[in-house]
C-alpha cells in the first residue's frame, strides 16, 4: 500500500504489525524506524469527523487518539489514517506477511519512480506539447480555416496558437492536481497529461470555429432583416406624409 503525508511524503506500508484497536490497524513503514507505525482506519470510520480529529492532535489543538500523531495519511487522494511512533514497541516484534514478496531480487521489478521526477512529467509534457501545439497543429488548423474561408474571426480568437497553448496547460494542471498526481502509475500519468492536453486545445479550436460561425450567422440575419426594416420604415415615412396632408 501507497500513502502520503500532508506534504506529499510517499511512505510504503506493506507489513502488518503485531497490534491493532478497534475498527484499525497499525502497519510497518517500509525503510523507516522500527518505531514508526501507520495507524490505517477502516473504510466506513474514514469520515471527515476522523480527519479533523487527527488534524488536531497532530497540531496540538486537541483531539482524544491514544497515540500522538507526526503524520496524516491519504491513500488515493482520501483519508485514511495517520502515522506515530511508539519507543516502547519491541524492535524484535515479526512482522504479519500480508503477500508482498521481501526477497531480495532485482529491485528494478519493486522500486517506483521518486515523486520529485514523477511531477516532472507534466511539465516536460507542457513544454514539448506546447511547441507541437504552437509550431504544428495550429499551422494546419490555419491552414485548413483559410481554405474553408472567412475564418478570420476564429484566427483572430487563437491569439497567433497563443490560446490553444495555454488552454491546454490549463487542463493539464487541473488533470494533474485532481486526477493523475496521486497515481503510482507513471504511464498512466504520461498518456493521461497528454490526452488532457491535448483536449484543452481541441476544445479552444472548436470554440473558435463556432465562435466564427455564431458572428458570421449573426452577421447575415442583420443584413437580411435589415432591408425589411428599412423598407417598412420608409413606407412609414411615406404615409404619415400623406396623412399629414
Amino acid at each position: 500500500m501507497i500513502a502520503y503525508g500532508r506534504n506529499k511524503i510517499k511512505y510504503s506500508i506493506e507489513n502488518k504489525a503485531a497490534r491493532s484497536d478497534a475498527g484499525c490497524q497499525d502497519y510497518h513503514v517500509k525503510g523507516r524506524e522500527e518505531t514508526l507505525f501507520a495507524r490505517i482506519y477502516d473504510r466506513g470510520l474514514r469520515t471527515r469527523e476522523r480527519e479533523e480529529e487527527v488534524r488536531m492532535a497532530l497540531e496540538g489543538s486537541g483531539g482524544s487518539l491514544p497515540y500522538s500523531p507526526v503524520d496524516m495519511l491519504y491513500v488515493g487522494g482520501r483519508f485514511a489514517g495517520f502515522l506515530y511512533y511508539d519507543y516502547s514497541a519491541e524492535t524484535a516484534e515479526e512482522p504479519v506477511d500480508m503477500g508482498v514478496s521481501e526477497d531480495p531480487q532485482p529491485a528494478s521489478r519493486t522500486v517506483s519512480m521518486p515523486s520529485g521526477v514523477v511531477a516532472l512529467i507534466p511539465v516536460v509534457e507542457a513544454i514539448l506539447l506546447s511547441i507541437v501545439a504552437k509550431l504544428l497543429l495550429f499551422p494546419l488548423y490555419e491552414g485548413a480555416l483559410l481554405e474553408s474561408g472567412g475564418m478570420d474571426i476564429a484566427l483572430w480568437t487563437m491569439l497567433g496558437g497563443w490560446f490553444p497553448v495555454v488552454a491546454g496547460c490549463i487542463v493539464l494542471a487541473a488533470a494533474y492536481k485532481k486526477l493523475l498526481g496521486p497515481s503510482e502509475n507513471t504511464a498512466l500519468i504520461a498518456v493521461g497529461g497528454a490526452v488532457a492536453y491535448l483536449l484543452g486545445v481541441a476544445a479552444v479550436f472548436i470554440l473558435g470555429v463556432l465562435l466564427n460561425m455564431l458572428v458570421y450567422t449573426a452577421i447575415g440575419l442583420v443584413m437580411a432583416v435589415l432591408p425589411v426594416l428599412v423598407g417598412i420604415f420608409v413606407i412609414y415615412i411615406i404615409i404619415k406624409s400623406f396623412l399629414r396632408k
